[in-house]
């Protein structure tokens, strides 16, 4: 396992508080979409990119994506106004093993923009295939239409967040954070 110093680990938190704080303000919406316009429910998934892209383009470093998204994950689930509890954990973390994949494929050595955006294709992908699959197997997107609509959707939504990412990550390099 990396040596992950105590620096680092604050930092990763720092990213997982602000971005968990956003999760807690938009967890609503999930439920408003999916029972309103289920399809369109892809295109909130990319938010949750949002933590691991910041932290993977920041300090390019093994398991910051994992540790950053642990700590939106908990904040969350823990939080009194959403009402999920602890049922938004365990999808929270994998979208963090989502994010190291691609690079511990390469045992880390190809820790570049590049690999994270390939991940985050082949990521996008699969949850919108996963969700029109599910959402359609419960007929609350009657249509073939809806399902491609809803897997399109996914991966933008992942791409752009995983996008945003890597550019608040680039202002924070230039502001000095990440540097030894």
């Amino acid at each position: 396992m990396a040596h992950l110093s105590t620096r680092l680990l604050l930092s990763c938190a720092a990213i997982g508080v602000a971005t968990g704080l956003l999760f807690i303000v938009t967890g609503g919406l999930h439920v408003v979409v999916l029972t309103t316009v289920p399809w369109l429910y892809g295109a909130l998934i990319g938010l949750y990119f949002l933590p691991g892209a910041i932290a993977q383009g920041t300090f390019r470093r093994s398991l910051v994506a994992l540790v950053t998204i642990l700590v939106s994950g908990l904040l969350t689930a823990v939080s009194p106004v959403q009402s999920l509890g602890w049922a938004v954990f365990a999808p929270i973390l994998l979208i963090g093993v989502l994010q190291e994949l691609p690079w511990a494929v390469t045992r880390y050595r190809q820790c570049t923009r590049r690999a994270a955006m390939t991940g985050a294709v082949v990521s996008g992908t699969l949850l919108g295939v996963l969700f029109a699959v599910v959402l359609h197997g419960r007929a609350l997107t009657p249509s073939i239409w809806l399902d491609i609509a809803q897997g399109a959707l996914a991966l933008a939504s992942v791409l752009a967040f995983t996008a945003l990412g890597w550019t608040v990550a680039a202002a924070l390099h230039r502001a000095g954070v990440g540097r030894s």
